[in-house]
């Protein structure tokens, strides 16, 4: 478990994520982490650059921490819409 200064700030998000086209969920920059944690269908979520068909399949209930780039990260319902929610930590 990483071990943050108190002294950071956390930014929550939620969104509904449509199967027509991808919706971006973190802009790219400086963060120390991101949290998105999959509350609906199944998605797909890519980082910054990546193709829509090339994302990674993300499971319903399913949790992605990234601590290590400054991408940023979009996501995509492959059929149906679905939903997502977390946070970033500056």
């Amino acid at each position: 478990m990483d071990k943050l200064p108190a002294s950071e700030h956390r930014t929550h998000f939620r969104f509904v994520v449509p199967s027509v086209y991808p919706v971006l969920i973190v802009h790219s920059g400086a963060k120390n982490k991101v949290v998105i944690v999959n509350e609906g269908a199944s998605l797909r979520i890519g980082h910054s650059g990546s193709i829509a068909s090339a994302g990674m399949y993300f499971p319903t209930g399913g949790y992605h921490e990234d601590t290590y780039s400054m991408d940023g990260w979009w996501a995509i319902a492959p059929s149906s819409s679905g939903s997502l929610s977390g946070y970033i930590v500056y």
